[in-house]
């Protein structure tokens, strides 16, 4: 049976393997392809956006005390963003 839409790749395992090789079978179809690149758009969108947040923030810094905050704020919001994929 052919699928038009269906992407398939074979993968042999990577050596050295004490029990042998194996292959892995790889397959997507352009549905799932475009909403993977779906969700990649929306992570780099929600980067940047966290981002410019964070620049307009620094500029209206006022100490390096809050710099270093906002700093610390900003690493946590970069994790949870990356924690979510």
């Amino acid at each position: 049976m052919a699928y038009e839409d269906l992407e398939v790749k074979l993968c042999p395992s990577p050596p050295p393997r004490p029990d042998g090789e194996e292959t892995f079978i790889m397959y997507r179809s352009a549905a799932s392809a475009g909403k993977e690149k779906a969700m990649h758009e929306r992570f780099a969108t929600r980067v940047e956006d966290g981002i410019e947040k964070l620049a307009r923030r620094l500029a209206r810094a006022s100490s390096l005390a809050s710099s270093g905050r906002q700093q610390a704020e900003a690493t946590s919001a970069l994790s949870r963003s990356c924690g979510s994929m």
